[in-house]
């Protein structure tokens, strides 16, 4: 074990219920300098890691991936539908006649809130109505 300057270690063994020891090297001693210098040395064993095989570690697996794309384009599509439509009705709200930015506060509170929560207590109902329990105890919605 290669110490920089102005470290000291110390060596501890531990012994593991299996009669196994464990040697524990703790520092007592780092300066800001030497931990800067410090770099592990190669492994000629590993193979070289270039940029693709960098990216491909980073990845899901395969089986995590088809679930993964799929649901990150509908995010994306939830998203982008939902800006353009927030979007589309403050402009339509302010500007129709008869109204300013005032009516936007009464539609959300009188309009947006009840149809929220009755979509909701249908959503649920339908929900339960629709559910069935298979012999392997997972859960499924018929349509």
């Amino acid at each position: 074990m290669v110490v920089p300057r102005g470290m000291t270690t110390t060596t501890s063994s531990l012994a593991s219920p299996l009669g196994l020891s464990k040697k524990l090297h703790r520092s007592t001693q780092l300066f800001m300098s030497d931990a800067a210098v410090v770099v592990p040395a190669p492994d000629e064993d590993s193979p070289k890691k270039g940029f693709m095989n960098k990216l491909m570690a980073k990845l899901p697996p395969a089986a995590e991936r088809q679930k993964l794309f799929p649901l990150a384009l509908m995010f994306f599509c939830i998203l982008f539908n939902y800006t353009i439509l927030r979007d589309t009705k403050d402009v339509l709200m302010i500007t129709a006649p008869k109204s300013g930015a005032e009516v936007i506060p009464f539609i959300k509170t009188y309009f947006n809130l009840p149809v929220a929560i009755v979509s909701y207590a249908y959503h649920t109902v339908y929900v339960s109505e629709n559910e069935s329990i298979d012999s392997s105890g997972s859960c499924s919605c018929r349509l």
